[in-house]
């Protein structure tokens, strides 16, 4: 049963790793949260503003997976999970190349030690909260093309974080290049 089962969640883990598809997704208003998603703040924690766009970084969401029979996508030990639960609007009248400002974009911790994406914490996020409407809008944030107007909402960063990791800085640069000036939200975890 284990070798049908890894190549399955292989799969699941590249569908999720998709950025974008090849026709862009429409406008669609922010996705609504489930229903059993885990407690958290309703205020924002922060909004960063460019000229080309505004991203929201609305949650992040701290949890330790709950279906995991076979250990796969467990926490190292003294680690958890968070998700970045964000939602991007193209303020420009051209598409939006918003698959690579997120690319470029990191987290650090109050010390500057940078966390990267983790397949692991998303993938375990959304088999533990499935949404019938998560893929779309996160095709759609991570869009290579982003369509002007267009607001999306999704969560679609995941890190596996030290548990005494508690102050974080979201950054992320103002255009799509790796060398471009950077804009940051503070953040702290419960």
């Amino acid at each position: 049963m284990k070798t049908n089962l890894i190549p399955a969640l292989f799969a699941a883990a590249v569908l999720l790793a998709a950025c974008g598809k090849e026709e862009p997704a429409p406008a669609a208003p922010a996705a609504a949260a489930p229903a059993d998603m885990p407690a958290v703040a309703t205020k924002t924690l922060g909004t960063i503003d460019t000229d080309s766009y505004s991203l929201t970084l609305h949650r992040a969401i701290s949890f330790t997976p709950k279906t995991d029979a076979l250990g796969l996508l467990k926490t190292r030990e003294g680690h958890r999970y968070v998700v970045l639960d964000i939602g991007v609007t193209n303020k420009g009248k051209e598409p939006l190349e918003m698959g690579t400002i997120l690319l470029f974009s990191k987290v650090t911790d109050k010390n500057g030690k940078s966390y990267g994406g983790n397949l692991g914490a998303l993938t375990a996020y959304t088999i533990d909260h499935p949404d019938p409407k998560h893929q779309d809008a996160y095709d759609a944030v991570l869009s290579m093309e982003f369509p002007a107007g267009a607001t999306h909402r999704a969560v679609v960063l995941g890190l596996e974080l030290p548990q005494d990791v508690k102050e974080l800085v979201f950054s992320a640069p103002v255009r799509a290049d790796m060398n471009a000036e950077m804009k940051q939200i503070g953040f702290t975890l419960d």
